[in-house]
């Protein structure tokens, strides 16, 4: 019995210390990429079937050819230029705030600033006449955060 509780707290010790040192390598990989980005503009949506299309039939086409994009599907952030796991604790650290997708994203001064465009995306879909409306706001966000 006694061998097998050394066993259990030796095996249990070792894996709370490679936990930790996961965790401490994701944060330093995660604040070197937010270092690399500053000034980075992403569109950030996901694969909720209503938006998904209108976003890739009407707003994809528009961002500027500066701005990131990524889709979430199935709770996976795909993009082709980050590693998952840093995508993947910027929208973690947005989803845990206020809002929904999809949002516009912004690293500046090593902070990062978003804007649900959930419910304007909505009014967008439900209005087709409001399409123009929804794509200015976007452009205009991003051409204001080109003045800051």
């Amino acid at each position: 019995m006694l061998f097998f509780t050394d066993v259990l707290l030796i095996s249990v010790s070792i894996l709370l210390v490679f936990i930790l040192l996961r965790y401490y390598t994701r944060q330093k990989s995660y604040k070197k990429f937010i270092a690399q980005n500053e000034g980075k503009k992403f569109f950030c949506y996901n694969d909720r079937l209503v938006t998904k299309v209108f976003i890739e039939t009407h707003v994809l086409p528009i961002l500027p050819k500066e701005v990131e994009v990524v889709w979430v599907e199935s709770r996976k952030p795909i993009s082709l230029n980050y590693k998952r796991a840093n995508i993947s604790t910027m929208l973690y650290e947005i989803n845990s705030l206020k809002g929904s997708f999809p949002f516009l994203v912004t690293i500046e001064n090593g902070t990062i600033d978003y804007i649900s465009l959930q419910q304007q995306t909505y009014k967008a879909i439900q209005d087709p006449g409001k399409t123009q409306w929804l794509l200015d706001v976007i452009l205009g966000i991003f051409d204001d955060s080109d003045k800051s």
